[in-house]
């Protein structure tokens, strides 16, 4: 099961990646909104988000029953399976609060709605939540998937991740600001 999930995550981070990228660009005015194939990948990702929720949790509660079996928790060595845990649970509710702000529901299409300061606040709560789940799982991403030497491509994942989510940072801001400033009389 951590094999299926491990590879899930792969596929949720290469849709992300697609997601973050053309959102940042639709934001920034570079592509035209509405496209009902960005809406697709969207709600593909979400599926592919709950099933590796449901993983995990199944995981997750495996682990607990066997560090309960064992008497010890080990809570400082184990920092990072719970930091994991708890920032993969924000980032569903945050989640939810993205597909509220921007899902629509009588369009085919991706479009945006207005953006401002709390929706500026979810995305980069969202953000934040994601570099942490990430930061703390990708090291058993790359175990799992059998990646013995990982240094290199640990590396390679995290530049490429942080190039994605600073331009998802800065769409954000733009967006912002064209929402609230430019738009606005």
């Amino acid at each position: 099961m951590r094999k299926w999930n491990a590879l899930i995550s792969v596929l949720i981070l290469a849709l992300f990646i697609v997601h973050a990228v053309s959102g940042t660009y639709q934001m920034a005015g570079i592509l035209p909104g509405g496209s009902s194939f960005r809406k697709v990948l969207a709600f593909v990702m979400l599926v592919l988000l709950i099933l590796h929720a449901l993983i995990g949790t199944i995981l997750g509660i495996e682990t607990v029953k066997a560090m309960k079996k064992s008497g010890v928790f080990y809570l400082r060595e184990n920092q990072a399976f719970f930091a994991q845990r708890i920032s993969g649970l924000a980032m569903l509710l945050f989640i939810l609060v993205h597909l509220l702000i921007f899902y629509v529901k009588d369009s085919p299409k991706f479009v945006l709605h207005d953006f401002g300061m709390q929706q500026l606040v979810v995305s980069i709560l969202l953000v934040a939540c994601l570099v942490v789940h990430l930061v703390f799982g990708i090291r058993q991403l790359l175990i799992s998937l059998g990646i013995r030497s990982f240094s290199e491509i640990l590396a390679d994942v995290l530049f490429v991740v942080s190039v994605v989510l600073l331009l998802s940072a800065i769409g954000f801001l733009i967006y912002f600001y064209r929402w609230n400033l430019a738009w606005r009389p």
